[in-house]
This record gives C-alpha cells, structure tokens and sequence, in this order.
C-alpha cells in the first residue's frame, strides 16, 4: 500500500493553471501519479484533481493550504482541498 495525496482545485479557465499546479508539486518535490483536469466553456470553470506522492513532499500536508494559498489567490479558486488516500498496488 501506498499513501498519495489527492488536490481537487474549481477556478476560473485561463491559460497556464495546469503548469502552474504542476510545478508547484515539482517544485516541492512532490511526483505526480495521476492527473484529470475539464474545463467548462460556457461557465468559463476548470476542474483538476491531482493526485499525487507525498513521500519526500517538503511542505507538510498539515500547512498545505497555507503554502499554495498564492496559487489560489492569483487564480481566483473558490474551491481547493486536499486529502490523503491510501492506494493499494
């Protein structure tokens, strides 16, 4: 069994949020496992969700919020939670 944590993210569509989300894991040291993004024309809304390796993750889950609040802002999210899942392999 493996643990992963999962980022499900509801913003505005615009270019560049699925970069920007991607490299604030990368850039944390976090391995991406998964990936789903959708992005609704007509209300102009984008839904991710992003699961991805904590093992090595160097901002505690805990404090996840507090550290990608900036994403969140500069990219209007009303909506943006984490979880934790174990996933058996």
């Amino acid at each position: 069994m493996k643990n992963s944590a999962v980022l499900l993210i509801s913003c505005p569509d615009r270019k560049g949020i699925v970069a920007t989300i991607s490299d604030f894991v990368f850039r944390h040291n976090g391995n991406i496992l998964h990936a789903d993004e959708h992005a609704d024309e007509e209300s102009n809304l984008f839904l991710m969700r992003v699961e991805f390796d904590p093992a090595g993750f160097d901002v505690d889950l805990g404090t996840f919020s507090e550290h990608f609040s900036p994403i969140a802002i500069n990219s209007k999210c009303g909506g943006v939670s984490l979880g934790q899942t174990i996933v058996r392999r």
